[in-house]
């Protein structure tokens, strides 16, 4: 019988995109240069700056790689993920990075990130807070969200905390670089206490069952849930993932990294932000200048004004005053001739 025609092209059309899958698979596995030898590998090595090498992972974060298949995942990216462009990257020195402006970028796509997630955290809550506002009053959901609380609170202390350990330790302060890391300890035992003590919270609920919304990412707990559901949560790849994007995000801040152009381009946005301000306040004296004068003009206007009105007044009393003077002449004249 044989397969139809239009079967058949239309298997045809299909296996490319296929093998194309299979490849990419391929790729991510054993890496796009596995199929060649030692020699054509040395010859053949990426550089950082390739098009094709993802930057936000040679800077230490790609959130690409770390919600694949939740509903977190950002979609298909055709960036290269290079444990090598990372070692060039990480041999450079911070001047040498500041040109390139990688870790600016990160940094406004991390906050462009971490902004959306906040905007469904609080989505999220107000969508709990209108469906079980009576039930969220309940001792167990008060202690559970106290805690997840406090965890928001720690994990933003704690990059802080450890990028204030490395400056101290590079800036030769290494008795108060010892204090930060005691500190940073004392955070991460705390919130590992914390973790388990929702944990319990959670498991020793005998109440009605609702939805808490975990502060990191946004998504949706249910406060009887067991321990191992919780566990489950919190060492997910949702969880971990915002996690690690929140500590990345508040390192970079602390380290401020600039554009790309480096400090040259930081300067000329400070000079323009001057200049700015300059025109800003030339404007406004200008603007006062121009009152100024328009007022003075209009004293001056209205002084004109009032002499013109008082000098015609003048002009009509005295016209006024001959044309009476000579009337009375004439009548006093015609009354000579009647005698």
């Amino acid at each position: 019988a044989g397969v139809p025609l239009s079967m058949g092209k239309q298997w045809r059309e299909a296996k490319p995109s296929e093998m194309d899958e299979q490849r990419k698979l391929l790729d991510e596995l054993m890496g796009q240069e596995r199929n060649l030898n030692e020699d054509e590998k040395l010859h053949r090595q990426k550089h950082f700056s390739d098009p094709d090498v993802c930057k936000y992972y040679i800077c230490g974060l790609s959130p690409y790689n770390l919600f694949k298949n939740t509903k977190s995942d950002l979609g298909p990216y055709d960036k290269v993920f290079d444990d090598d462009c990372k070692r060039q990257w990480e041999e450079l020195s911070q001047n040498e990075k500041d040109k390139y402006g990688y870790e600016y970028e990160l940094m406004l796509f991390l906050e462009k990130l971490v902004g959306q997630c906040d905007s469904k955290v609080k989505r999220h809550s107000e969508r709990v807070n209108q469906e079980h506002s009576d039930e969220l009053a309940r001792v167990e959901t008060a202690l559970v969200d106290r805690e997840l609380q406090r965890i928001g609170e720690i994990e933003l202390d704690m990059p802080r905390l450890e990028a204030e350990v490395v400056q101290l330790g590079e800036a030769g302060r290494l008795g108060e670089a010892l204090a930060a890391l005691q500190r940073a300890e004392m955070l991460r035992s705390e919130m590992n206490q914390l973790e388990t003590k929702a944990i319990q919270a959670a498991r020793d609920s005998t109440g009605r069952r609702h939805m808490i919304v975990c502060e990191v990412s946004g998504n949706f707990m249910n406060s009887s849930d067991n321990g191992d559901r919780l566990r489950c949560h919190f060492e997910g790849k949702q969880y971990q993932g915002w996690r690690k994007i929140r500590d990345k995000l508040a390192v970079l801040k602390a380290q401020d990294p600039p554009p790309p152009g480096g400090s040259d381009r930081r300067r000329d946005d400070r000079r323009d932000r001057r200049d700015r301000d300059w025109d800003r306040d030339r404007d406004y004296r200008g603007g006062d200048r121009d009152r100024g004068y328009r007022g003075d003009r209009d004293r001056r206007d209205r002084d004109r004004d009032w002499r013109d009105n008082r000098d015609r007044d003048r002009s009509r009393d005295y016209r006024g005053s001959r044309r009476r003077s000579r009337s009375r002449s004439r009548s006093r004249e015609r009354d000579r001739r009647r005698r």
